[in-house]
């Protein structure tokens, strides 16, 4: 089935392009590893052409040119498993990772995984920060995490960054048998039911007490009745005969 540029281009609009101006790889990564995730995409070339449509100048080159470079390397060589799994063998098209690592290798930045997994553990929600902001901040630092790497992260570890937010650190601990992004899903909704009963309260609140606007009211009105009384000037000093 041939690709529809026209939508792909729709779908990607969102992500920010990478340049060598602009060289947030790994932010890049997580934008196409997410709309990979969303859209449901896991054919290579797709993901390939996406990669291309969201770089130009010098990192678009290099992306380019693993197409035919692993296309000759799977041919040459086969006993290398790892590279095998992660490049489809028919088409040749580079796997998302690899193209990362080839960027990455190519301008000698690459992030420490360790380093990645204990900042994801220590992330917190912000005591008045929505679930569903934290969420992206929380995902955008896991999706920089290789497959090794998210296999240790467990819902609850993402429970314990939930602290601030006592209802939904409760409702998420219960669930520790769900998948992370079920558990994304749980916090949001708790959150903006939260937030819907803490406005129902404030509501209920006002019309229960109407006693203190009728109170300020009959205390307006008695203040804007009230007469004024005209004062006579005094005489002093005016003695009668």
């Amino acid at each position: 089935m041939a690709l529809d540029f026209k939508e792909l281009k729709k779908e990607l609009k969102g992500i920010e392009v990478l340049s060598k101006e602009n060289l947030d790889i790994q932010t890049w990564y997580s934008d196409i590893q997410l709309w990979a995730e969303l859209q449901d995409v896991t054919d290579p070339k797709k993901i390939f052409i996406a990669c291309v449509l969201t770089s130009k100048g010098e990192p678009r080159k290099i992306i380019q040119q693993l197409e035919n470079k692993d296309q000759e390397e799977d041919e040459e060589s086969e006993d290398d498993d790892e590279d095998s799994e992660n490049e489809d063998p028919v088409t040749g098209y580079p796997s998302l990772p690899q193209i990362v690592e080839a960027l990455e290798t190519f301008y000698g930045v690459k992030e420490d995984q360790n380093q990645l997994l204990r900042e994801l553990r220590a992330l917190k929600i912000g005591r008045f920060e929505k679930v569903k902001n934290f969420n992206k901040r929380y995902r955008s630092l896991y999706l920089k995490l290789n497959k090794q790497k998210k296999k240790q992260v467990s819902v609850l570890d993402y429970a314990e960054s939930l602290q601030n937010n006592k209802e939904a650190w409760k409702r998420v601990s219960l669930k520790d048998e769900i998948s992370l992004e079920k558990a994304f899903t749980v916090a949001e909704k708790v959150d903006r039911l939260s937030l819907i009963r803490g406005n129902d309260n404030g509501n209920s609140s006002i019309q229960q007490n109407p006693s203190n606007n009728n109170h300020n009211n009959h205390s307006n009105q008695n203040f804007r009745r009230k007469p004024v009384v005209e004062q006579k000037p005094i005489d002093k000093g005016i003695e009668r005969d």
